[in-house]
C-alpha cells in the first residue's frame, strides 16, 4: 500500500504519513490510564511497526529521489553515520532523563509521570517536528519546484 502511495505522490509524502503513525503510536504510551496498559501497548506496537516499516524504506528511497546518481553511495553512508551518532547521543540523553526522573519522581497536576512516558513525550514532539519539516520544507519545496517547471 505505502509503496504504491509513494510511487503516486513521493517518498516524502509517504514518510510524512509514517511519522504521523509514529507520533500517534508514541501518544498511546504517553497517555495510558490505569488498567489500560496492555491495550495501549498493543496499539502502540502495531502503529509503531507500521511507521517503522515505512520510515526505513522511505528514508533510503528519498536518497534515490533527491541525490544525483554519482553521489548516492556517499549520501547513504553519511545518512547511516549520522543516524548512528544521533542514536548514540539520544541514548545518552534519554538515559540521563530516565535516571533523573526515577530518582526524584515527577508529577504533573498531581498525576505521577513515569520516565518512559516523559521520554516518549519527547518522541511525540520530535515526530511532530519531523511532520512539519517534511510537510512545509521538503514537500513545500517539491510543490514550488513543480509549479516553477509548469510555468
Amino acid at each position: 500500500f505505502m509503496g504504491r502511495y509513494a510511487d503516486k505522490k513521493s517518498f516524502a509524502a509517504m514518510i510524512e504519513i509514517c511519522f504521523i503513525f509514529l507520533a500517534v503510536s508514541f501518544a498511546f504510551i504517553v497517555l495510558p490510564i490505569n488498567g489500560t496498559g496492555k491495550i495501549t501497548y498493543i496499539v502502540y506496537v502495531v502503529l509503531h511497526g507500521i511507521s517503522q516499516a515505512g520510515i526505513n524504506s522511505a528514508l533510503m528511497n528519498m536518497v534515490f529521489d533527491y541525490v544525483p546518481h554519482e553521489k548516492r553511495a556517499d549520501s547513504l553512508a553519511v545518512c547511516q553515520a549520522v543516524a548512528g551518532v544521533v542514536g548514540f547521543l539520544t541514548t545518552l540523553l534519554a538515559g540521563a532523563i530516565i535516571s533523573a526522573v526515577q530518582k526524584s519522581g515527577f508529577s504533573v497536576f498531581g498525576i505521577n509521570v513515569y520516565a518512559q512516558q516523559l521520554t516518549t513525550l519527547i518522541g511525540v514532539i520530535v515526530s511532530v517536528f519531523a511532520i512539519f519539516y517534511i510537510r512545509y520544507i521538503i514537500i513545500g519545496k517539491e510543490k514550488k519546484e513543480n509549479k516553477n517547471e509548469q510555468l
